[in-house]
C-alpha cells in the first residue's frame, strides 16, 4: 500500500496539515479579497505550510501566514512599480527556487507560474485578466507603460497563463463566472468551491446602530470597479451618506469630483470594517467582479446588499432576501435599485444566517481539505 495512502486512511486531518504544501500568492500590496482567501487557506486549511508571494507588504503577508510567508521576488518590486513590471512577471516568477512539493497557487496573476516539484491545484481567483476577460480595460486605462505592454504582450501573456494553468492537476473556481472563464479560456473543467468569509469577525452584533449610510469597499481602480458610479449617483441622493473604505490609483481623482456627502475614509482593520457593515442601511456593489467577498461578508453581519446583476454576485445576493440587483451600470439603473431598496422591510438575522450557512469557514475547510487529500495520493 502507498505508504501516502495509509497515512490518509489513518489520520486524515493530520495528513492533510502535515503535508508537503506550499501555497502561493501574487501580490500583498493591498488586503483585498484574495488576500483573505490565501489567509484562510494558510490558516485553516494548511495551517503548517508555507506561503511564497511574489511581492508586497512584509506585514500584511506575515499577518497572512504567521512565521511562515517567504517574498519569491525582489524587494526592488513595489506598489508603485509592480503594474509597469507585469510583462516580465512570467520570465522572473519561473526563476524562483521550484518548491520541494505540492503547491496551492491562490492566483489572479502570476503565482500559478511558481516551479514545484510535485502535484500543483490552483485555486483560480480569475484567468489572467490582462490576457483573457479585463484585456480591453487593461489596454485602454493606466498608465501609458502598462496599456502599451497590455496590448502588445497579450499572446505572450496567453501563452504564458495557458502553460502554467497545463501542469496543474486541478483547477478550482470561485463562481459560476470564473468557471465559465476556465472553460472558455483554458478549455478545461474546474471545481467550484467558493471562497471563505472569517464568521468569527463579520456577524451580527445587536449592540450596533444602523444610521442613514450606505457603504462602498475594496480598491480604487476604474473602470473596473465602478465606483465612479456610485460617486455619480449620490449627486442625487443628498439625503444619504456613501462611506468609501479603500484606497487606490484612482482615489484622489474621484474624491475631487465627490460631493460633500461622499466620504473617503482609506483602508481599514477587517475588525473596522465589520463595524462598517453593521452600521450601514446596504453595501453597494456595483463591479463586475469574480466572486466579489464584500458582499458576503455584509450579509454575514446581516447587511443587505444592492448589486450589479454580473458576475460572483449572481452566485452570492438573494434577490428580495438579502438585497436587490440592478441590471445595468448606470445612474437610472442604480438609482431605481435604490427606490426598490428602500421599500423592503430586510430581516438582518435571516441574511446573515444565509451567508455564514453557505460561506462559513468550516465548509470551505472541509471541501478544500477533502479535495488536496485527493490530490496529494494520485
Amino acid at each position: 500500500m502507498d505508504p501516502r495512502a495509509e497515512s490518509l486512511s489513518l489520520e486524515t486531518d493530520q495528513y492533510t496539515a502535515t503535508a508537503d504544501w506550499t501555497v502561493s500568492h501574487d501580490f500583498a500590496f493591498y488586503n483585498g479579497g484574495a488576500e483573505a482567501v490565501t489567509e484562510r487557506i494558510c490558516k485553516d486549511v494548511l495551517p503548517e505550510s508555507q506561503m511564497i508571494y511574489l511581492a508586497g507588504d512584509d506585514e500584511l503577508a506575515e499577518s497572512m501566514a504567521p512565521g511562515r510567508s517567504q517574498r519569491g521576488l525582489s524587494h526592488n518590486i513595489n506598489r508603485r512599480n509592480y503594474r509597469l513590471l507585469s510583462p516580465l512577471m512570467p520570465s522572473m516568477v519561473r526563476q524562483i527556487t521550484p518548491v520541494a512539493g505540492h503547491l496551492l497557487a491562490s492566483s489572479y496573476a502570476f503565482a500559478n507560474a511558481v516551479p514545484h516539484e510535485g502535484r500543483k491545484v490552483i485555486y483560480c481567483h480569475s484567468p489572467l485578466r490582462q490576457a483573457w476577460s479585463g484585456y480591453e480595460n487593461y489596454g485602454r486605462t493606466g498608465p501609458l507603460l502598462e496599456r502599451l505592454g497590455t496590448r502588445l504582450l497579450q499572446q505572450s501573456f496567453q501563452r504564458h497563463d495557458r502553460e502554467a494553468v497545463a501542469t496543474a492537476d486541478e483547477l478550482i473556481a470561485t463562481s459560476r463566472a470564473v468557471l465559465k472563464r476556465i472553460n472558455t479560456y483554458y478549455k478545461k473543467d474546474a471545481h467550484l468551491i467558493p471562497p471563505p468569509i472569517d464568521d468569527e469577525l463579520f456577524n451580527i452584533d445587536s449592540s450596533t446602530t444602523r444610521t442613514g449610510q450606505f457603504i462602498w469597499a475594496g480598491r480604487i481602480t476604474e473602470p473596473y470597479k465602478q465606483l465612479g458610479l456610485l460617486i455619480e449617483s449620490f449627486a442625487h441622493l443628498r439625503q444619504y451618506e456613501l462611506i468609501v473604505v479603500g484606497d487606490g490609483r484612482d482615489r484622489l481623482r474621484l474624491e475631487k469630483l465627490s460631493t460633500p456627502n461622499v466620504k473617503f475614509v482609506g483602508w481599514k482593520t477587517r475588525s473596522e470594517l465589520a463595524e462598517y457593515y453593521r452600521s450601514s442601511l446596504a453595501v453597494l456593489f456595483p463591479s463586475e467582479d469574480d466572486f466579489g467577498l464584500v458582499p458576503v461578508e455584509a450579509m454575514a453581519c446581516g447587511t443587505p446588499v444592492i448589486a450589479y446583476a454580473a458576475g460572483g454576485a449572481l452566485d452570492t445576493v438573494k434577490p428580495g432576501t438579502t438585497g436587490v440587483f440592478f441590471e445595468e451600470q448606470t445612474v437610472p439603473s442604480f438609482l431605481a435599485a435604490m427606490e426598490i431598496f428602500m421599500k423592503n422591510n430586510w430581516n438582518s438575522s435571516q441574511i446573515s444566517n444565509y451567508a455564514v450557512g453557505d460561506y462559513g469557514r468550516h465548509s470551505f475547510q472541509d471541501r478544500m481539505r477533502t479535495l488536496l487529500k485527493e490530490v496529494a495520493v494520485q
